[in-house]
């Protein structure tokens, strides 16, 4: 046993807080940072002025440093699961007749059969069961083969989100116009399609009419057969190859899976959930896999997800040469065939497409000029990567017997990478691939073994629905929308609209791309990971209800995504962080700009419990519940899931003070009365008790109304004895606390919002139409020249909601000053700043919206 681990035993013993399980050193920073900057800057392999990044023969901690000590019985339920399902509740569905208009727009210039998949919202009180008297209909009006699935729920056991799916065809930029009708006692009355499914003692054999499947029990290749029709052999996969940088060898095929489960079964859709590790030949394992297999009816497309888990706890990083899966043709095959974006083309043997940045693509190791779209034609099979550019690299090359798909090609040199920003090179090191312990990445595969045009466009731009507004509007599930003729805030929708588009440029800019990073932003504090703070996805998420905005959508989803598979710590051998958001860090996962011990932060850094814990103040799960009502990802769903029992088993138990900072609760109570809203789970209503009530016994009304404490260097203006807050990070318990009370109402509850509402109106600045980063207790304001940082977003919706309470009409005049400060000045640009801006942006139009033209005070 290392002598560092029992310097931690001894520590531990006597009481003291662990060096890498507990509380980390505030003052001084970390010691073993601070320890590292003391080496010569030649031992790293990236040093600047802000980061610093480990060479390959320091794999950073060592995995038995790491305490354990979460007793098996702070784990109080089974770990919940993503669920399509049919209804909750045994009760009749209501009489009231409903139809939802939605428009499809084909946006990648081809001819394609989309693969509809998209969440549309229910009125409360109206299912209770599917698929019931509902039906899609087309432009025709002629009815479409369809599956529904319930994908949450109305806190009275109605649905609330219901997932549609089907297929339909669209010539290339054709936009059409289907709805979703629900027709009491008229039942569908169109046939489905053909989709079977059997088992033996070793396989399971799907039938779509077109193809027959076979996915192994005893040795997880994929698909391990494809047939046609006609029983002719298409050809198999040979499972997904993990190569460490060892040069081991490690397969999903060396191992029979540990769970196979039907995720999805309907007549339309049937998706397989199979999880399971890498092994080598010896069955000696290195990480985990989670992959999913989608079958349709009548169709000879099949979708693959497949998420990459680092699960190795011996070390910190992981150090791999590639990941990637042999398909091999069933019959003879001489070329593969692909699109320079006119034409296909075709590449004998040997062939290689490869994607090594987010611009140029390579052809048989020539540039080629612009981007590929991760889609070749091999015999009889079409196949697409999803976002093959934004998030490489990776490669397709084909050796005359085999076509590879490359999810991480092995790197064509130790140097490559290096002529990346900084920022952009933590996951490449010295020809390998670094991963953090707790990190995943999930790519995803689209086949068509018949031939169909418009796959890469399927992969990687799925078409979207835009749901009438006055539909979403009359079902009051997504806050913030209101009907077409209300046009009062349609500057703010424009000006929102115009910051997407800067945010997207500056995307582009600071190239926020790669198989890590797509979905994120750069630039907290210089040289940080944004990990989505301040929940970009669920900001975006809700402007594209609003607007119809597809470009929204998309960035949402892939933000969505990204938080659920990298920001999330899916494993450490400290159970206690498994779940937590991480927040804002060098390469995602790493040290933040607070805990470094001089100027530069590093990728290598403990998940300390305050960091990363749910009680940090940046923890987030609206934008990922979006993005499972938006189009059923269950990716997303299951890492909410994981950050909800987070919550409910470690932090929540441990949380006995805000510390001096109100987002600790407010963030928290924010999440979990989402996943409430989401799911009905009483559980997690309870838990958002417990943070409120946390709050409410620190709330100082006799010393401005708000939770007043000592302000700290940074927040005290320079006068050391300041007592007071940070108006935002009150707003956002003031938030906090209005959306749980909607589901809990409580006089304490309303008291509080009344009283710290009043606080925020003594700390508003008139002239300035802003508020000060902190005030003291009587509304004396600090930091004035920081108005330009427009706290407003997230100030104004919390403190209006408690006005309100009050009555107090002098609170809904500094609401309307808002409202006309966003009109003039618009929204910022920057990831923290855009999301700041629009995170609460949907419960400002509810609040705003509602009220009369002439507040009323005391009303």
């Amino acid at each position: 046993m290392r002598l560092g681990k029992w310097i931690l035993l001894i520590l531990a013993a006597a009481g003291m807080a662990e060096r890498v399980t507990g509380e980390p050193p505030w003052k001084e920073g970390d010691p073993r940072v601070a320890a590292r900057e003391k080496r010569d800057p030649g031992y790293y392999r990236v040093y600047e002025d802000k980061m610093m990044l480990l060479p390959l023969a320091d794999r950073g901690i060592n995995g038995e440093e790491v305490i354990l000590n979460v007793p098996d019985t702070a784990i109080k339920r089974p770990l919940p699961e993503a669920e399509f399902g049919g209804g909750k509740v045994n009760k009749p569905n209501s009489g009231n007749a409903f139809s939802a208009s939605f428009e499809f727009r084909e946006t990648s210039g081809v001819d394609r059969v989309a693969r509809i998949r998209t969440g549309i919202p229910v009125a409360a009180g109206v299912l209770y069961r599917l698929p019931g008297a509902l039906r899609v209909t087309g432009p025709e009006g002629k009815e479409i083969p369809a599956q529904f699935s319930a994908t949450g729920y109305w806190t009275d056991g109605s649905v609330k989100w219901v997932l549609v799916q089907f297929a339909l065809p669209l010539k290339a930029k054709e936009s059409k116009i289907c709805r979703l009708e629900y027709l009491p006692g008229k039942p569908s009355a169109v046939s489905p399609g053909k989709l079977a499914c059997s088992e033996d003692e070793h396989f399971i054999i799907v039938d779509t009419g077109k193809i027959t499947a076979r996915i192994d029990k005893r040795s997880f290749k994929l698909l391990s057969e494809v047939r046609d029709a006609k029983g002719r052999l298409l050809g198999a996969f040979d499972g997904v190859l993990l190569t460490a940088g060892s040069g081991g060898k490690f397969s999903t095929a060396s191992l029979p899976p540990e769970r196979i489960v039907r995720e999805e079964e309907g007549p339309e859709v049937l998706t397989f959930k199979i999880t399971g590790s890498y092994a080598d030949e010896n069955g000696e394992k290195l990480h985990r896999y989670t992959t999913r297999l989608r079958f349709f009816a009548d169709s000879a497309v099949v979708q693959i997800s497949h998420k990459h888990l680092n699960d190795w706890l011996v070390w910190e990083f992981s150090d791999l040469d590639s990941l990637t899966l042999d398909w091999l043709p069933g019959g003879k095959a001489d070329a593969v065939h692909f699109s320079d974006g006119r034409q296909l083309r075709s590449l004998a043997a040997p062939a290689s497409l490869a994607q090594w940045d987010e611009n140029a693509g390579f052809v048989n190791g020539d540039r080629f000029g612009a981007p590929l779209d991760g889609a070749v034609k091999i015999g009889d099979m079409t196949i697409a990567v999803a976002d093959f550019a934004r998030r490489y690299p990776k490669a397709l090359t084909f050796d005359g017997r085999k076509l590879t798909v490359a999810l991480l090609p092995k790197q064509p040199s130790k140097e490559y990478g290096r002529e990346l920003p900084g920022y952009l090179q933590f996951p490449f090191c010295e020809g390998k691939y670094r991963i953090k312990w707790g990190m995943a990445f999930t790519e995803e595969l689209t086949l068509d073994f018949g031939g169909g045009s418009g796959i890469a466009a399927e992969a990687t731009e799925p078409v979207i629905a835009v749901i009438d507004r006055d539909y979403l509007a009359s079902t009051r599930a997504i806050p913030g929308v209101l009907p077409k003729n209300d046009h009062r805030f349609d500057r703010i929708e424009k000006r929102v609209g115009e910051a997407l588009k800067r945010h997207l440029k500056r995307k582009r800019d600071q190239r926020e791309f790669g198989f890590l990073n797509y979905g994120d932003w750069f630039g907290e504090r210089g040289r940080n990971w944004g990990n989505n703070e301040y929940d970009l996805a669920h900001g975006l998420f809700s402007y594209f209800y609003r607007s119809g905005d597809r470009s929204a959508a998309v960035l949402a989803r892939a933000a969505a995504r990204h938080q659920a598979d990298v920001d999330t710590i899916q494993a450490y051998a400290d159970r206690y962080v498994i779940g937590a958001n991480a927040e804002h860090a060098v390469g995602h996962t790493g040290m933040g700009y607070q805990w470094a011990a001089g100027p530069r932060a590093t990728w290598s850094y403990p998940f300390y419990r305050y960091c990363f814990s749910a009680g940090n103040g940046h923890t987030w799960t609206a934008g990922m519940i979006d993005g499972w009502f938006f189009n059923g990802d269950p990716v997303v769903m299951d890492s909410v899931h994981l950050m909800g029992e987070h919550m409910l088993n470690f932090m929540l138990p441990d949380f006995k003070t805000l510390g001096g900072l109100e987002r600790s609760a407010g963030w928290s109570v924010i999440a979990l009365v989402s996943l409430y809203r989401a799911t009905g789970d009483r559980a997690y209503l309870d838990g958002a008790r417990i943070a409120v009530d946390v709050a409410l016994k620190e709330q100082n009304f006799e010393k401005g109304g708000a939770w007043a404490h000592k302000l700290g260097r940074g927040h005290d203006g320079g006068n050391k004895d300041a007592f007071g807050n940070a108006p935002f990070l009150v707003g956002i318990l003031l938030e906090s606390l209005r959306q749980f009370e909607e589901e809990s109402p409580s006089p304490e509850v309303r008291k509080s919002m009344a009283s710290g509402a009043n606080w925020l109106k003594m700390s508003y600045h008139p002239e300035m139409k802003e508020w000060p980063y902190t005030a003291s207790w009587d509304g004396k304001k600090h930091y004035e020249k920081h108005y330009g940082w427009r706290l407003s977003g997230l100030c104004a919706s919390g403190m209006l909601a408690g006005g309100d309470i009050s009555g107090d009409p002098g609170i809904y005049q500094i609401g309307s000053q808002i409202v006309e400060n966003m009109e003039k000045h618009g929204f910022r640009t920057s990831g923290k700043s855009f999301a700041q801006d629009i995170v609460f942006l949907d419960s400002l139009i509810n609040v705003m919206s509602s009220r009369p033209s002439e507040p009323q005070g005391g009303k």
